[in-house]
């Protein structure tokens, strides 16, 4: 029976239509987040849309993108979300220039007076030539004094946006901008008219060290097939109040040289990053530094190359770069060294090193051919111990494989950690680190020198093992190094490996009366290979 006799079936649908919507809102209304004070709500969606980070060059492009999609999708919570965004032009202000001239000034239109954040994205080439159009320019430029940040990473909008920073803009403050192929290696003369920035991340070009933005800028960015020399400095030294510098140079071989009478004074600098291709490049840079003794550094070495074997000088400006001034008490945090397990059969392993004292850091990597000379590996790694003063070694061994040369020279070398993530057989580096034989040898003197008798701490990481493997290595030896006054492992621990044979419980009890703690986060446990495994109780 009909509510509405009186209506067609069209305008009774449309009744109860406006009924549904009316009790909805009605509904709606007395959810919480819909009784909350306006600015609350703001505050909200400000953090869950991260406008704050939008304008900062160090928020990744592709999340402005993912802003854009998590406000559509807030949109479609309820008819009050999508109503109170639509009427709130902040939420608006990410602008994607990758659009036709048409949609452009719809969104612009929908953003009305918010500071804006022009961004674009690989775009295709024919949006790229109507960017070029004289229609388009029109419309950006008329909004120049809206623009607080302009972003792309694509080399065919480049001088666009260039051509937008010619123009008036006073509350620009942050420019993300790759290198056009017409630029000649730097950006000319920032104009008077963008006074207040403050943030430059550039990509293949330099800005000009003339530019008196440069006094002010607090972040500064520089990557790609840039080159260093006295011009580089000159433009750093004139960023008095710099607070973050990141320098990434993907340029092979020796830099131009820069007179050496030349300094770079930072005092207010806080963060450093560095990341070169090579290591002959850094030490132009880090010689030169002058910087507050709290800045947090970060300095990572792709690759010392073949030309470039560690050496004293090297070596030397990596401490320097971590100990910058003698007044730094000379103690590490952590040296680790990593050796990852080859990808193919004819590659070579990676190695690095890496060593860190309070905010202090570098990551380097070592000459792959090293992975063929062990003698030279342990020769090296020693020299680096003896520089930074021998401070604890870990090793850690990443998807170690079977035929691997570089541990077995590591026997006699002071390490007090060993870490193994992801071995092709965890059998053949316990075996390497400690013993498989169920008995001591017959006459063993007790002055022997066991392999890595200096190690503490033993982790595993991502294997299958049997704890009986590890009562095994430790009893024969243990016994034995007791009987000279001696000490080894103190700690194992296993890190989401999946056991099998032995009970953890067992095994622990055991390894207890060797003196040594065994302990487990994450591991699985099943008696037999193939059966359902079971979360461990220790």
């Amino acid at each position: 029976m009909s509510l509405f006799p009186n209506l067609t079936p069209a305008n009774e649908i449309a009744v109860c239509e406006a009924i549904e919507i009316a009790v909805r809102r009605r509904r709606n209304s007395r959810v919480a987040i819909n009784r909350l004070a306006v600015d609350i709500v703001h505050y909200i969606f400000a953090e869950a849309l991260d406008l704050d980070r939008l304008h900062d060059v160090d928020f990744p492009l592709d999340s402005i993108e993912t802003h854009r999609k998590q406000l559509f999708q807030l949109r479609c919570v309820s008819v009050a979300w999508n109503e109170f965004l639509l009427a709130s032009p902040r939420y608006w202000s990410a602008i994607n220039m990758g659009v036709s001239s048409e949609v452009l000034e719809k969104k612009l239109e929908r953003a009305r007076q918010t500071p804006l954040c022009l961004y674009t994205l690989l775009v295709t080439t024919k949006v790229g030539k109507e960017m070029a159009s004289h229609n388009y320019r029109t419309v950006l430029e008329s909004i120049g004094a809206q623009v607080k940040s302009i972003r792309t990473n694509d080399t065919k909008v480049a001088e666009v946006c260039k051509g937008l920073v010619s123009s008036r803009m006073p509350l620009l403050e942050s420019l993300e901008l790759p290198s056009s192929h017409y630029w000649r290696g730097s950006l000319q003369l920032l104009p008077i008219g963008v006074e207040n920035l403050r943030q430059i991340k550039s990509e293949g070009w330099l800005p000009n060290a003339a530019s008196p933005q440069l006094r002010d800028l607090h972040t500064l960015v520089l990557s790609g097939w840039i080159t260093f020399s006295s011009r580089a400095i000159q433009i750093l030294a004139a960023c008095q109040n710099l607070l973050t510098l990141n320098i990434s140079s993907r340029t092979l071989g020796h830099w131009e040289s820069a007179d050496p009478s030349l300094t770079l004074s930072l005092p207010r600098l806080q963060e450093l990053t560095l990341q070169f291709q090579d290591a002959s490049h850094f030490g132009i840079l880090t010689r030169r530094l002058d910087t507050p003794l709290r800045t947090r550094r970060s300095l990572r070495l792709e690759q010392f190359y073949h030309r470039l074997h560690p050496n004293a000088e090297l070596i030397d400006n990596l401490y320097h770069f971590i100990f910058p001034s003698p007044t730094i008490p000379p103690t590490l945090d952590a040296a680790v060294v990593s050796i990852y397990g080859r990808k193919e059969a004819h590659s070579n392993q990676a190695i690095r090193v890496t060593y860190s004292a309070g905010v202090r850091s570098f990551d380097s990597g070592l000459p792959p051919e090293w992975a063929e000379q062990p003698n030279r590996f342990v020769d090296g790694i020693k020299d680096f111990q003896t520089r930074f003063n021998n401070p604890p070694l870990m090793i850690k061994l990443i998807n170690h494989w079977d035929k691997d040369v570089l541990l077995p020279h590591l026997a006699n070398v002071d390490i007090r950690r060993i870490w193994v993530t992801s071995a092709q057989d965890i059998s053949v580096v316990l075996a390497l680190i400690g013993s498989s034989n169920p008995t001591l040898p017959s006459g063993t003197p007790d002055s022997t020198e066991w392999p890595f008798e200096s190690v503490q701490e033993l982790t595993i990481e991502d294997n299958q093992l049997n704890a009986k493997q590890l009562t095994r290595i430790v009893g024969i030896r243990q016994r034995h190094l007791r009987a000279s006054s001696r000490s080894w492992l103190k700690t194992i621990r296993l890190v989401n490996c999946h056991l099998i044979g032995m009970p953890f419980a067992k095994a622990a009890k055991e390894l207890e009366a060797l003196g040594v703690v065994l302990t487990e986060t994450g591991c699985t446990y099943s008696r037999r290979r193939y059966s359902t495994a079971v979360e461990v109780k220790s």
